[in-house]
């Protein structure tokens, strides 16, 4: 239970700033910072504490959030086109310890959120909701089929298209092998849990389930507290193939080290796979991230800050778009001791672009405890902030990040792509056919003429170089078909964006 003082609403505080930031390798053009805070923020709520991002939205966690009693917790969603906050979510059965929104994931307008506390069966056993972002409708509660006291089921979670991920740190193996931890596979559509993930080689106190990420090709898991021989707790992530729950590789960093922390964090996109490790990077434990080709098991280079000090958590959080990388580092320091920095690589060169700073920023914000990417625009958590209360939190939104060492020419822009819609006007469907340049993520939304999501076709899906085309019946998410009159389909890739207009008539 928590002892935060009587909360009084407070309106939402967005001061749209220059970032100062610098850079450590290669000029990149300074990106506009806009600080976001929470409608009703109030004494240690945390918002920022987590954090997720896609196609235009943004899910933040407030773990701490007393609205259903001390410490139940919250989440919010925002729209990240005019950084508005759209709506908040929370359990229909909340109650007081069960720290709603430890972790949030987002795909499309699917939300999953983690109550890593609640008490279902037993004691902190832990649970995670789906919810509808555009709606706030909660579609159902997840639970392990499983479930036991302390597992702590919903300390990490993700979603894709097709799969949802839960990880339960402190699920025990035995009575001897306790904290080993496991992570579920469920159908998100259903709720059914497909698979129980638990490593090959599980130990005692490896925390497996502690980090996840999910495609609909690869499961990740991290197990941070996983020991080599005579290496404690120097980490480990395990890929699964999430169609059949059989374990495809054991990764770990090829310069191990003890107490690294190796998988305390990752995240994947197409066949890339960032991995954080907070207390790596060398004797000075400042903190170290690798990439690797998922679907092979190589390690592909390790990242490090220009600037890396000791015990800066660089890895303490980590998110990817495409090529482009950000990374937390939630203990390190600029002009202000221990506030915190994140920091923008390009993970196919390994580039360290921008190094960014809360304006503004005090000591033990936590500024990079959580962190997203969608295309060119970087959200990060400051869980810590007290500028409106103490811990309040507050998040910051960084836009456009621009990669100048992907054209050889900081002021080139990236190169366009054309999106066009046949037979338009139409009825009852047309085809959007979209010519994309290079290989790349793609997500294709359908806005009515007010501004509102009616439709997601993609969303961020892996397609070659060429003409695609996706076809739209003129209905809604829940099938309902939609009126006449004008509407926009918006397709982003990595860095860009495009969009043409439909008219459907009857």
């Amino acid at each position: 239970m928590s002892n935060h003082h009587a909360k009084s609403p407070i309106g939402i505080l967005m001061t749209t700033l220059l970032a100062c930031l610098a850079c450590a390798v290669t000029a990149a053009a300074t990106p506009a910072e806009t600080k976001i805070q929470a409608t009703d923020a109030a004494f240690g709520d945390r918002f920022g504490c987590s954090l997720a991002v896609s196609d235009g939205f943004a899910l933040i966690g407030a773990q701490a959030n007393d609205d259903d009693g001390g410490d139940s917790g919250c989440a919010y969603v925002l729209d990240l086109g005019g950084y508005v906050e759209v709506r908040k979510l929370r359990a229909a059965d909340a109650a007081g310890g069960d720290y709603f929104g430890c972790a949030v994931g987002l795909c499309g307008q699917r939300a999953v959120i983690g109550a890593l506390r609640d008490d279902h069966s037993a004691t902190d056993t832990g649970a995670a909701y789906l919810f509808g972002a555009d709606d706030g409708i909660q579609h159902r509660k997840l639970t392990a089929a499983d479930a036991a006291a302390n597992d702590q089921f919903g300390c990490a979670v993700a979603v894709s298209d097709s799969f949802v991920l839960v990880g339960a740190r402190y699920c025990d193996s035995s009575v001897t092998i306790y904290d080993s931890g496991a992570a579920y596979l469920f159908d998100p559509d259903t709720g059914v849990e497909l698979f129980k993930l638990i490593a090959a080689d599980y130990g005692r106190q490896d925390q497996f389930g502690y980090a996840v990420a999910v495609s609909d090709s690869f499961a990740v898991i991290g197990a941070p507290m996983w020991d080599a021989v005579g290496r404690t707790d120097c980490g480990a992530v395990y890929v699964f193939d999430p169609r059949t729950g059989v374990e495809i590789w054991r990764l770990t960093a090829s310069d191990q080290g003890a107490y690294d922390r190796f998988g305390n964090a990752v995240a994947l996109c197409g066949r890339t796979l960032l991995v954080g490790a907070y207390w790596g990077g060398g004797e000075d434990d400042a903190g170290a991230a690798y990439v690797f080709d998922v679907a092979t098991g190589v390690e592909l280079r390790k990242l490090t800050a220009a600037d890396a000090d000791y015990e800066d958590w660089f890895g303490s959080s980590v998110a990817l778009s495409g090529e482009l990388a950000v990374i937390g580092a939630s203990q390190q320091g600029y002009s202000t001791p221990r506030a915190g920095l994140s920091y923008v690589f390009n993970v196919a060169t390994g580039a360290e672009l921008l190094r960014l700073a809360a304006t503004g920023g005090n000591q033990n914000d936590d500024f990079g405890v959580a962190v997203g990417i969608d295309g060119g625009c970087v959200v990060v958590g400051a869980d810590k902030d007290s500028d409106l209360a103490l811990n309040a939190g507050a998040v910051y939104v960084y836009d456009p990040i621009a990669d100048p060492t992907g054209s050889g020419s900081a002021s080139a822009p990236p190169a366009p792509f054309e999106v066009k819609a046949n037979p338009n006007p139409f009825n009852p469907a047309t085809e959007i056919e979209i010519a994309l340049t290079s290989d790349c993520l793609v997500s294709a939304r359908v806005y009515d003429a007010g501004g509102k999501l009616r439709r997601v076709l993609l969303s961020g899906a892996p397609r070659p170089a060429g003409v695609m085309r996706l076809r739209w019946d003129g209905r809604d998410d829940a099938g309902r078909a939609l009126p006449s009159g004008v509407y926009c389909c918006e397709v982003r890739t990595g860095t860009e964006r495009s969009a043409c207009k439909m008219v459907l008539t009857k």
